[in-house]
């Protein structure tokens, strides 16, 4: 391991053991700062005359991951000491994780999976620790936040209102307000009386900050003389805490994708002093929606090609998933109740299978070498297929690889529309059924005539949902292709381009605009299967 760094004052050397492992740290002091730098994976020094002090002094890293250095102005690796051919990467699940807290960086190192608590790591990811070794989470206590306060304020003060004959809907207004000021005042004075006493609870009880003021709140409100009261404060406690949810974690998040589309933002980057945007994370207007339309460049071209994948996938899932589905329930409508419930599970199984077991199970049926299908196939002596590494092999002129994981989605998600296909069948009254077949109607011709028609409602909804669960698909092509083969990808949709912009490139912008047209493309083309398929009529 590294040699004790020679005593000064500026740079400290120390030895940890945390949960066994032996974690070699140096503190320098940065900006009247102490930085801690894990150098547990460094042998030595791989300078030359340069001494390691003046390595540090020279480069001015404001945080450090196993010996990889991290300046204030780029946030890249400028200096990389780790001896075990590994190269962290900026940003990724499980490896580096930039945390921006008080306009300070901070780096979270949680390469060793077997060493870390997935419950504090759900923690890291919602407040950020202040030092991790080796996968070891050293986590501090986040701060108060206000959804907790606020929805108990939202929750049960209407309710109280009400019982008094005044406004739950105020109430609901006032215990919001009061929740947050009080979660955030009296919450963060809890934690730091209890921080040192029970550091383990302190977090868990400042929750209760916010009953310091609603309690009060609740005691005087006094009830007002009415003649007719409404009693709607089991509505209002029940509604305003799910509107606020669906603001904050879904509308928020919408209107927040739609403003970084028109900015070339990065997380890496310090930005302006409003949501980081501006400055070094400049506003770009439509450029990249020309870049889009245009093809320029790679990203425009890996974008284009990942539509027409996207668009493609589309129009072979949904007409073949409704060829399946529609006869399949029609059959298993006209058996008896007893087989109904059997087949029914067993065609819904596979929705209820979780996405990457499918994507595993489904791999090894396309495997070049062992899978069950090219096994089939040399039985009949034809070659095997690399259904998901040739870029060459297609079928019908459909790239091989995109068709199999059609085949694959259909699988899994086919008995979904089944089920509601055969709820709507059983709506359907019988009586018009027997009107058919006593004008001499064959079972055909009742179903194409009779009950076709009035499936159109239905339809109109599994097509729209399976248009949009399609676009949607991600995990199976993750798992089993990873957007390829091919040099750009003969697989690579609109979800997997924002996911590697988003996650693995850190072009938040870019991403969020990818993500802003393809809401345009679905929302266009949900607008044209209601108008081709929406009927005036009921039965």
């Amino acid at each position: 391991m590294l040699a004790a760094a020679p005593a000064t004052a500026e740079v400290t050397y120390s030895k940890k053991n945390v949960d066994g492992i032996e974690c070699h740290v140096l503190e320098i002091p940065l900006a009247s700062k102490k930085f801690r730098i894990d150098v547990d994976v460094a042998q030595n020094f791989p300078g030359t005359d340069e001494s390691f002090e003046h390595f540090v002094d020279r480069i001015k890293p404001v945080a450090a991951v196993n010996g990889t250095f991290f300046c204030k102005n780029d946030l890249k690796p400028v200096g990389d000491i780790v001896k075990n051919g590994r190269q962290l990467h900026f940003g990724g699940l499980g490896t580096a994780v930039c945390v921006t807290k008080n306009n300070e960086v901070e780096f979270v190192d949680v390469p060793l999976w077997k060493h870390v608590d997935w419950t504090k790591y759900l923690t890291v990811l919602a407040a950020g620790p202040r030092l991790v070794t080796n996968g070891h989470i050293t986590v501090f206590p986040r701060e108060q936040g206000f959804t907790d306060p606020a929805v108990l304020g939202s929750a049960i003060t209407p309710l109280i209102f009400d019982h008094h004959h005044r406004s739950p809907w105020r109430g609901a207004l006032v215990g919001l307000v009061i929740g947050v000021v009080s979660g955030q005042l009296f919450g963060r004075l809890i934690l730091t009386l209890l921080l040192p006493i029970l550091p383990d609870l302190a977090t868990w009880v400042s929750m209760l900050g916010g009953l310091v003021l609603l309690i009060p709140l609740w005691l005087l409100v006094k009830p007002i003389p009415q003649l007719s009261p409404r009693h709607n404060g089991f509505v209002a406690g029940t509604i305003t805490p799910l509107t606020f949810y669906l603001l904050l974690l879904s509308v928020m998040p919408l209107a927040w994708a739609i403003l970084l589309a028109f900015f070339d933002y990065s997380p890496r980057r310090t930005g302006g002093p409003i949501l980081g945007l501006g400055g070094e994370n400049p506003f770009v207007g439509l450029q990249y929606f020309q870049t889009m339309i245009t093809g320029e460049g790679r990203d425009g071209l890996i974008f284009q090609n990942s539509l027409r994948n996207t668009l493609a996938f589309t129009a072979l899932v949904v007409p073949l998933n409704m060829l399946i589905t529609l006869p399949l329930a029609a059959m298993i409508e006209s058996i008896k109740n007893v087989f109904k419930t059997i087949f029914r599970t067993i065609y819904f199984l596979p929705v209820v299978t979780s996405s990457v077991g499918v994507a595993v199970m489904w791999g090894y049926i396309y495997n070049t070498q062992y899978g069950l299908l090219n096994g089939v196939l040399s039985n009949f002596g034809i070659t095997p297929v690399g259904w998901l590494q040739d870029p060459r092999a297609n079928i019908l002129g459909v790239p091989a690889a995109l068709f199999a994981v059609v085949v694959a989605y259909l699988w899994q998600d086919f008995g979904y529309n089944l089920v509601i296909f055969i709820a709507a069948l059983q709506n359907i009254p019988d009586h018009l059924k027997e009107a058919a077949r006593v004008d001499g109607a064959s079972p055909i011709q009742v179903f194409f005539y009779v009950t076709l028609p009035l499936l159109r409602p239905t339809i109109l909804v599994t097509s729209v949902l399976t248009v949009i669960s399609s676009f949607q698909v991600f995990d199976l092509i993750q798992v089993m292709t990873q957007g390829g083969p091919g040099r750009i990808g003969q697989t690579r949709v609109l979800v997997l381009d924002i996911y590697e912009n988003a996650f693995r490139f850190e072009k938040m912008g870019w991403a969020a605009s990818i993500s802003v047209a393809m809401f345009i493309v679905v929302a266009l083309l949900t607008v044209v299967q209601t108008r081709v398929l929406r009927t005036r009529w009921e039965y």
